[in-house]
């Protein structure tokens, strides 16, 4: 997403973010051209952060990453133990990486 740059400029290791467009069909160049540069560059560690966007599923599972971040936890048979404010979008991905980490 658009905050992604903002979060990640400290981190010195994190030298490429790819933001996906909102609506690819309105812009199938840059979805494609996208699709191509992550194809094709190895990465470390790829993270699809909105739990319903296909397109980042799609995107994540295409790379070229050693580890792949896709969690999702609405299928998931312990999401009875969410935490009360779960739902807060922001808050979702924090979770479902500390999740992942463990």
């Amino acid at each position: 997403g658009g905050l992604a740059k903002i979060i990640y400029k400290n981190y010195d290791s994190i030298d490429q973010i790819y933001q996906l467009p909102k609506k690819p069909f309105k812009h199938p160049i840059t979805y494609l051209s996208l699709f191509s540069q992550i194809k094709k560059q190895p990465y470390d560690l790829a993270i699809n952060a909105v739990n319903d966007s296909s397109s980042g599923r799609i995107f994540t599972s295409f790379s070229n990453a050693s580890i792949k971040i896709m969690d999702d936890i609405h299928n998931d048979k312990s999401s009875l133990n969410q935490p009360i404010d779960y739902h807060h979008i922001a808050k979702q991905q924090i979770y479902h990486l500390r999740r992942h980490l463990q």
